[in-house]
């Protein structure tokens, strides 16, 4: 049973747990994303993700600015990683309880894990070896580096074993009660541990805890039977509370040697993942540096953009431990994209395997692009384009352009890495052409503030196509 809810506090949602046993409180917290109140859930999980200006917030809302509300939702929340391939408008406004208390529970499981990246908590570093690459850091999602926080202090305490998840591993409650003895002895007792009963122990466990000031999250059942969501999301409070690790400058300085092209490779590796995870394969991706390396990905990203070109016979699924297995994927990863005519002039699968970033960039970049105009062709019925010719950057360029022009304002781009693109304005105003009602240009500034215009173009289902195509919000300021 999923077990989370939140309350509403002078407009902004404080997270805590509630046991949801009741259908009808099911129904009432479901009936309560009819209007925002979900996009506030979101911001709280990633703070500015959505900005409230874009928010309609009406007592009473049309069908019109309430399926607004909930495709502003919808992106905003596969933009902070929530999987949301089978979630309509349609199921919000019906309060379908599973899937809405399925969506409520990935948001608040991003809150909980928001820390564990070196950007917020750049101690984690003592996680590792002085020998480890940055990158092995930074591959990690947040579940795995939370386990490897774990087991970092249960090797000090003592703990002669090595918990792989957080259900069986877990479910005696003995991990807890040494982890607990390592970052809060004096509130653990020797009395945790020489208790033999792990009903007991677990009862004594969420009672030191709640010493540091974690909310209960779970009950002692929780633990003995291993509720595996219930128990990640304890040790994460757990590490909000305290972490236990150094301050050491000379561990920290690891963090700060990105480059302008690590910070560029980056704001990239988000728009990569965050499209591929929408495209609804079976796979989630964490770090897509990391992640496609085994080439299981990139196949299942071509099968989806490319249907039928992938051979399965040919492709070894995860986990896979012979080397040569996940070459054979990149192969037939780099001879798809040369039979989609692909530039892959220096690409080989062994660069995939080994993870040369830009040349995977340059592969993505083309998959991605692929993949919208193979869109954008299947709607050319709708355009001027003849039905014999396929779409191109040129005719994306004209049209949006013409769009423009005929509204009756005067802005153009030149080409897409045009630098008047970086403070978001033309594209509100192709927007406003399109849909005249989803832009608010009393909202809207033309100084120094270039990131709400561009926050704007992307609080509705219209925007996310301009999203994929040029990018991420960074990506566009970046232009500048």
């Amino acid at each position: 049973m999923v077990r989370w809810s939140f309350q509403l506090t002078k407009g902004c949602f404080s997270i805590y747990s509630l046991n949801i046993n009741c259908l009808s409180v099911i129904a009432d917290v479901c009936s309560s994303f009819m209007d925002h109140l979900l996009s506030k859930l979101i911001n709280v999980a990633v703070p500015g993700t959505i900005d409230e200006r874009a928010i309609n917030k009406k007592r009473v809302l049309n069908p019109w600015e309430r399926n607004e509300n909930h495709t502003l939702c919808l992106n905003s929340a596969k933009a902070i990683g929530c999987t949301v391939v089978n979630i309509g408008t349609q199921d919000l406004v019906e309060g379908r309880r599973h899937l809405i208390l399925g969506l409520i529970s990935q948001i608040i499981k991003i809150q909980l894990l928001a820390d564990l990246n070196l950007k917020k908590t750049p101690q984690l570093v003592e996680l590792f070896d002085d020998s480890k690459d940055i990158d092995e850091v930074l591959s990690l999602s947040p579940e795995k580096m939370l386990l490897r926080w774990m087991n970092h202090h249960l090797k000090k305490a003592g703990y002669k074993k090595t918990v792989s998840n957080f259900s069986t591993d877990v479910k005696d409650g003995e991990a807890y009660a040494y982890l607990l003895k390592a970052l809060a002895p004096e509130n653990s007792p020797e009395t945790t541990l020489e208790t033999k009963d792990p009903n007991e122990r677990a009862k004594l466990v969420l009672e030191q805890a709640e010493k540091l000031d974690c909310k209960r999250y779970l009950t002692p059942k929780d633990i003995t039977e291993g509720s595996a969501n219930l128990n990640l999301a304890f040790v994460a409070q757990i590490f909000q509370h305290r972490n236990g690790l150094t301050s050491n400058t000379k561990q920290v300085t690891l963090t700060q040697t990105a480059t302008r092209d690590d910070v560029l490779l980056s704001r990239e590796e988000r728009a990569f993942r965050m499209w591929i995870n929408s495209l609804g394969v079976d796979s989630y991706v964490n770090n897509v540096f990391e992640d496609i390396r085994n080439g299981w990905v990139l196949l299942e990203v071509l099968d989806k953009v490319s249907p039928g070109s992938v051979n399965w016979k040919l492709a070894s699924k995860p986990p896979i431990k012979l080397p040569f297995r996940k070459l054979e994927n990149c192969n037939q990863v780099v001879k798809i994209g040369k039979e989609l005519k692909f530039s892959l002039v220096n690409l080989a699968g062994n660069d995939i395997v080994q993870g040369n970033k830009k040349l995977i960039v340059a592969l993505l970049w083309q998959l991605m692009r692929f993949n919208i105009l193979q869109l954008l062709n299947r709607l050319r019925f709708h355009s001027h384009v003849s039905k014999g010719k396929e779409i191109t950057d040129a005719d994306i360029l004209n049209w949006a352009n013409n769009k423009v022009k005929a509204s009756g304002r005067t802005s153009q781009m030149e080409s897409f890495k045009d630098k008047s693109l970086s403070n978001g304005l033309f594209f509100l105003e192709l927007l406003s052409a399109v849909q005249p009602r989803v832009v608010h240009w009393k909202v809207v500034t033309k100084g120094e503030d270039r990131m709400w215009p561009c926050a704007l173009i992307f609080d509705d289902d219209l925007r996310l196509l301009i999203y994929l195509y040029i990018c991420v919000l960074e990506e566009i300021v970046a232009f500048g």
